[in-house]
C-alpha cells in the first residue's frame, strides 16, 4: 500500500523499517477509507515517519504513546513550522493508540 504514496520503492522500504512502519498500511488504509484524499494521507504518512524518528530519538517504545506523547510531538512540529494547523485534528487521531 505505501508504494502508491511513494514513487520510490526505497522511500517506501525506509518507511516501513521506522518504528511505526508495521502501522503505516493499516492508517493508509483507515484514511482513505474515511474519505481523506490522497494528498492527505500521503502528508498524514511523512508526518508518522517524522513521528517515528521522534519517537526513537526520545527512546519512546510504541507501547508507552499516550496523549501527552502526542500533544509534545504536535506542539513542537506547530512551534517549527511543519505542522498546519487544519492537519492537526487528523493527525491527532491518527496518532491516538486504540485500545
Amino acid at each position: 500500500m505505501l508504494e502508491q504514496f511513494f514513487k520510490s520503492a526505497l522511500t517506501a522500504h525506509r518507511y516501513r523499517s521506522n518504528l511505526l512502519g508495521p502501522y503505516l498500511d493499516s492508517f493508509s488504509d483507515s484514511l482513505l477509507g474515511l474519505g481523506y484524499k490522497w494528498p492527505t494521507v500521503r502528508t498524514q504518512l511523512v508526518l508518522l515517519g517524522t513521528f517515528g524518528r521522534w519517537l526513537s530519538q526520545n527512546e519512546i517504545v510504541v507501547r508507552d504513546l499516550n496523549n501527552q506523547t502526542i500533544d509534545t510531538f504536535l506542539k513542537e512540529q506547530k512551534d517549527q513550522g511543519r505542522l498546519h494547523r487544519s492537519l492537526t485534528t487528523v493527525t491527532h487521531y491518527a496518532l491516538t493508540p486504540n485500545d
